[in-house]
């Protein structure tokens, strides 16, 4: 496990390093104070001027992909492709999984935008995914998918929400890219967090957990730790989103 949070480790510290760098280019702004806004603040977005780049596909290359493969997870882009020149599938599929997880990603501080849209994904037969992961780069969640009755459930796998802001902060600080000091923050912290969570033999073993039922009321069951699973990512929410399919 130590090899993959110096892994993790590495991507958060490159990309703050790279951010301020693109940042500094822009001779009306601080880089330093730029880049503890774009940390700090969950609203705020960056122009595809200011990245150099499309805002979304910065947020993969930067930080979503390189920490996917730091965990051990290879996935396959736009596994469904496009239609009329316009992503409407999921943005990936993890390909060495033994079941089926999909992904949806956002640029910075967009987070929840993607949300409903990993929902709507997890719900197409077509698609047949039982997990759903949504990250910004920053924020991190995994959804599952479950049938009952007439109810369809969203129930979020709780040790799988990881916020990775705090954490960015302070390696920037570290790192003598931002002044901001006194964080009460411990980055190797929410790196083993995220590593128990989306390493691949952990994500493996919680997957294989069995389905949680619901009756035709709505009424949610209770999550159960597979018998074979030592992790911790197999807990979930006891509330959930319901929502009545068409």
């Amino acid at each position: 496990m130590a090899g993959t949070t110096d892994a993790v480790r590495d991507v958060l510290t490159e990309f703050v390093h790279d951010l301020y760098g693109r940042l500094a280019e822009r001779d009306d702004v601080s880089a330093s104070q730029e880049l503890e806004v774009v940390l700090s603040d969950d609203t705020y977005s960056l122009e595809s001027a200011e990245l150099g780049s499309r805002p979304e596909r910065y947020a993969e290359e930067q930080l979503i992909y390189p920490l996917l493969e730091a965990v051990g997870l290879e996935c396959v882009r736009q596994p469904y492709g496009e239609r009329g020149g316009t992503v409407v599938w999921p943005d990936f599929e993890v390909a060495n999984l033994d079941t089926k997880v999909i992904g949806e990603n956002k640029q910075l501080n967009q987070f929840e935008n993607a949300v409903g849209q990993i929902k709507d994904y997890l719900d197409r037969k077509s698609i047949g995914a039982e997990y759903g992961i949504v990250s910004d780069g920053i924020r991190w969640q995994v959804f599952k998918i479950e049938l009952g009755g007439d109810f369809t459930e969203y129930p979020e796998i709780e040790q799988a929400n990881v916020d990775f802001r705090d954490a960015l902060l302070a390696i920037a600080h570290e790192e003598r890219l931002v002044e901001q000091s006194g964080l009460d923050a411990d980055p190797d912290e929410k790196i083993a967090a995220f590593v128990s969570a989306f390493e691949r033999e952990s994500f493996s073993n919680c997957s294989r957990r069995p389905r949680r039922g619901a009756s035709a009321t709505g009424e949610s069951g209770t999550w159960k730790r597979s018998t074979s699973c030592t992790s911790n990512c197999c807990s979930a929410r006891a509330t959930s989103t319901t929502t009545t399919p068409a």
